[in-house]
């Protein structure tokens, strides 16, 4: 009988394991997010977390940004409900940070805010404090969780946690959340764009608290991107025409910055994208943005010196974004 119980347990380790689905519905046109949900649930409790990210990442190295950050966005929030807090250690910048959002979203929606400074904490320990990416994050599950008529609640928050840069960061992840918001449903993720007015271009910036507008003038080129689709020569003539000098030059930073990210971090492609700025002082910040954003993802930061080569106040302008 002990050989039998003891075989038993194995046979359906191995029964459970032939027909646990694997993650070849990742890429599927079709997108069957329910399907998809099942697949790395299952990967994530059989496998481990860790070994299940570096699964869908190298299966999704192929497939649209927006199918990336979907799967990404599922990911964290399962890797949220199946391991708790300790898990967020496994995600990283992949797939414009979507584990983090999630991971986020889902923790602060079901513990509120009284939770947020423990994710503030457990991201120091895990990156440390230069680890952007994880309180950029937060910031997407405070927006995810009060909504946009509340932002000025959400950068509140922000500024009493571990990060007081001027950009980056929880404020960024609540300015990106506002502009392009998460949306899930039918247990579908999508990303959404907040409509562009012509009368008011600049948004919620010129409203919030002037020490949150610097960061709010760099995300919101992101905005832009999608609402004037790309139109680089309009972005950069909206950044010129801030009166404000700081706001100016964030604005114009954060035409690189996103730039970089939304052209599949292509340094020919960003550098054509910067020559459409107004002007030299202007290209020269354009640069200093994309500088900033290749160095920020470790997979091409070896590109980051090369975007500012020859301009000493580039690399200068590109190390404020740390700051």
């Amino acid at each position: 009988m002990k050989k039998i119980f003891i075989f038993l347990p194995i046979l359906a380790i191995g029964f459970w394991w032939f027909y646990v689905p694997s993650l070849t519905s990742l890429p599927d046109s079709q997108f069957n997010s329910s399907l998809i949900r099942k697949q790395i649930g299952n990967s994530i409790r059989i496998t481990g977390a860790a070994k299940t990210y570096d699964q869908v990442k190298n299966r999704l190295s192929t497939v649209d940004n927006a199918r990336q950050h979907s799967v990404a966005h599922i990911f964290g929030e399962l890797l949220y409900t199946i391991e708790g807090l300790e898990g967020i250690s496994v995600c990283d910048s992949s797939f414009g940070f979507g584990c983090y959002h999630s991971f986020f979203g889902r923790a602060i929606s079901e513990k509120g805010e009284s939770i947020v400074k423990e994710l503030d904490k457990v991201c120091v320990d895990s990156y440390g404090p230069m680890g952007l990416g994880c309180p950029h994050g937060i910031g997407h599950g405070l927006g995810e969780y009060f909504g946009p008529e509340k932002i000025d609640r959400q950068l509140e928050i922000c500024d009493s946690l571990t990060w007081k840069g001027r950009f980056l960061g929880c404020k960024g992840g609540v300015f990106m959340e506002y502009y392009t918001p998460i949306v899930t449903e039918n247990d579908t993720v999508t990303t959404t764009v907040r409509p562009y007015e012509q009368a008011n271009p600049y948004g919620v910036c010129p409203r919030v608290e002037p020490k949150f507008q610097p960061a709010c003038f760099l995300e919101l080129t992101g905005w832009w991107e999608r609402v004037l689709e790309k139109d680089y020569t309009n972005i950069g003539k909206l950044c010129d025409s801030i009166t404000d000098p700081i706001n100016r030059e964030s604005c114009l930073l954060g035409v690189g910055y996103a730039a970089v990210q939304s052209n599949g971090y292509d340094i020919e492609q960003s550098m054509d994208i910067c020559k459409t700025m107004p002007d030299d002082d202007s290209i020269m910040l354009c640069r200093a943005g994309a500088s900033w954003s290749f160095f920020a993802n470790p997979q091409f930061r070896d590109q980051s010196k090369k975007v500012c080569e020859g301009s000493v106040l580039c690399e200068q302008k590109s190390d404020l974004l740390a700051y």
